[in-house]
């Protein structure tokens, strides 16, 4: 089973760049390889496959930061919005690499979070027109319990369903990151399902 690696992005700038940008993303159905969309999103080549795999540029499958993103944009309003949000899944990891080139080209900004479960990571990046000014990366389980309190103890009451007492306390360490009022709640929760 493949991985997938969540990603939500939030492009900010000028309307005219996000425009520019739009068009370009709007063509990702034209081309064969995420490199080969990679390059004419970053004006370094048209989709043209001939000329494409004719040229000099040999970039990874992974020179993107993924092999591919199935990606889908929120609707925009072009007379008045200022930013363009992207999510979508991509292969394995985020499309980090892509989105800094992105950003430094048109002269954007941009919020990025992504999350994969299956591989326990997750982050948040944001990007300036320079390059990536914060990336903070962790646990997928982290990432949960800093977006939404609630979810994070109900998913994670489920995966220690049935566990014995010994094992209810690795919860402490195995969750650092969480609050000791959260971790009891948690452990409290746990016990009263298994009772």
């Amino acid at each position: 089973m493949a991985n997938n690696c969540y990603n939500y992005v939030c492009f900010d700038g000028s309307n005219e760049s996000l425009r520019k940008l739009q068009d370009k993303f709007d063509k990702y159905d034209d081309v064969n390889y995420f490199t080969e969309f990679g390059d004419f999103v970053l004006d370094l080549s048209e989709i043209d496959n001939k000329a494409w795999l004719a040229s000099v540029r040999l970039a990874e499958p992974y020179d993107y930061g993924t092999k591919w993103w199935d990606f889908e944009i929120h609707e925009r309003d072009y007379f008045r919005d200022e930013d363009m949000i992207v999510s979508g899944d991509s292969a394995w990891s985020p499309p980090i690499k892509l989105i800094e080139a992105i950003c430094k080209k048109y002269k954007l900004t941009a919020e990025m979070e992504y999350e994969e479960s299956g591989m326990d990571f997750a982050g948040f990046v944001s990007i300036g027109h320079k390059g990536i000014v914060l990336h903070r990366e962790m646990t997928a389980h982290e990432y949960y319990y800093e977006s939404d309190v609630s979810n994070w103890m109900e998913n994670l009451s489920y995966n220690y369903e049935g566990c014995e007492k010994e094992e209810l306390e690795q919860i402490r360490e195995e969750h650092k990151y969480a609050s000791k009022g959260h971790l009891q709640e948690l452990v409290d929760a746990i016990n009263k399902i298994n009772s």
